[in-house]
Order: structure tokens, then sequence, then C-alpha cells
């Protein structure tokens, strides 16, 4: 069972939640094509950026599945976690460019590098 999946902005790959592993699929065959990572909590939001080239994965806060608790970001084609230092985000924007993302939440609005993935 999927808990959220996400078409990238070209169509051509779906980003899915299922049996704790966060991966791509291609939309055209339906055959997985990247794991990306562990993900054992619920999501409640998966997003692409406007590339395509990064997936943002936020987990559910609450038992009621009201809300968002952590930000996550990937890289698509190496698999590498950005370093977002934010909790609790109440939304989040990519510019048209796609270099910048942009999470507010009830305490602040944090500007976050979308290009810079951590050392991991």
């Amino acid at each position: 069972m999927s808990d959220s999946v996400f078409f990238s902005p070209d169509s051509r790959t779906v980003a899915a939640l299922h049996v704790g592993k966060l991966g791509l699929w291609d939309a055209a065959t339906g055959k997985q094509v990247k794991e990306i990572a562990d993900y054992d909590a619920r999501c409640a939001i998966l997003a692409f950026s406007p590339d395509g080239g990064r997936l943002l994965a936020c987990t559910v806060y609450d038992i009621w599945g009201r809300g968002p608790e952590q930000i996550q970001m990937w890289d698509c084609s190496t698999g590498r976690q950005y370093d977002l230092p934010v909790d609790q985000p109440a939304g989040f924007a990519f510019s048209r460019a796609g270099d910048t993302l942009v999470v507010g939440t009830i305490a602040k609005v944090a500007f976050s590098s979308a290009t810079a993935p951590r050392g991991k």
C-alpha cells in the first residue's frame, strides 16, 4: 500500500512512499527505477522541485494526520539528502528557478538552498 504519490513536473516519474521506502517509478512502465530512502513515517506531502531534480517529503505530526512535522528533501539522481533545519512546516515553495526553497513555520520563514545537499 502506498501512503503518498506524486507526479514529477514532466509526468514521466512518480514518487511514492511504499512499504517503508521512498522511491521513484517510471510512469509509463510502472517499474521502480530508484529507491531514495528508508521512510518509516506516514507522509503528509510529497512534491518535486520545478525541474524534477529534487523530491521533498513531510511527515505527519499528529495521530489525526492534520499537518506535517518534519520536512526533508533528496536529490532524485543521487539520493543524497539536503540539510533542511526546519520542523513543523506550515507551507513551502520553490523559487521559479528551483534553486531556493522557502519554508514557513508558525515561528519563522526559512530560506534554504535547494541545490546544496548535505554530505550523507
